[in-house]
């Protein structure tokens, strides 16, 4: 008896991918999303392979895309996709501008503030200063520095007022007012001027000269031109020196001129 035997064959052919090619688009964030090429085409020449840094301040997008060849040769694309790691370079960039806008802003209102104490063997200073920036009109800033020290030492205290006005036009000199106790007499003064006043508990002096008018204030009863004595109404109930010359007045109503 004979034996037939039958034998198939069976071939596949297996597609596989040979590559994946990712390319970038960086484009303006106005425009709309790119498209995907289409499957089986050449990508275009605005697609790179490279894919770009994130430039500070750019307002672009970066797109990618995926390029897939077949061993077959065929070709076929992903579908477009915004790049994460450029997103957030971008993000990043503007959260930290937006905080270094805030941070110069509440800078429009204080530059500057701090109080300072020093001390040594023979003196005690406290310092308190700040820089301010006033709107003086609708177009104009000025920079105020103002400090306030208060010093001690053998003599007493001394208070010191600092205050500079700053602006692009302006030269306004740097000036100290002060106020000094010391030995128990108050001394008021200024840096600029040579005029002191001084204040004891026996006297009241006027130091230094000026040979600038004083206007002074509406309710003012007697002021201090230099060496200008003014007053508006005065009376003299016991004597009156001028240089060498003593008035006295009398009970009579008269009054006696006495060589002195």
């Amino acid at each position: 008896m004979a034996v037939k035997v039958r034998c198939s064959v069976t071939l596949y052919k297996v597609i596989d991918i040979d590559k994946v090619t990712r390319y970038y688009l960086l484009q303006s964030s106005t425009l709309a999303a790119p498209s995907k090429p289409a499957d089986g085409a050449a990508i275009s020449s605005k697609w790179s392979k490279t894919e770009p840094s994130y430039t500070s301040g750019s307002t672009m997008t970066l797109y990618s895309v995926d390029q897939t060849v077949m061993s077959n040769g065929a070709i076929k694309y992903s579908e477009v996709s915004k790049s994460s790691s450029y997103e957030a370079a971008k993000e990043a960039y503007n959260l930290a501008n937006t905080a270094n806008n805030t941070v110069n802003g509440l800078k429009t209102r204080v530059d500057d503030a701090y109080t300072e104490i020093k001390s040594n063997k023979t003196e005690i200073s406290l310092k308190a200063s700040q820089t301010e920036v006033a709107t003086l009109s609708n177009n104009l800033n000025a920079y105020i520095d103002s400090s306030t020290t208060m010093i001690q030492n053998i003599n007493g205290w001394q208070f010191n007022f600092n205050k500079l006005i700053r602006t692009d036009e302006a030269d306004v000199a740097n000036h100290t007012d002060y106020i000094t106790l010391q030995n128990g007499d108050i001394i008021l003064g200024e840096s600029a001027s040579d005029l002191k006043l001084k204040i004891g508990n026996d006297a009241i002096q006027f130091k230094g000269t000026s040979d600038e008018e004083v206007t002074p204030d509406p309710d003012a009863t007697a002021w201090i031109t230099g060496q200008k004595f003014n007053i508006n109404e005065g009376e003299i109930h016991t004597t009156l020196k001028v240089g060498n010359l003593q008035f006295t007045p009398r009970p009579n109503g008269n009054f006696s001129l006495t060589i002195v």
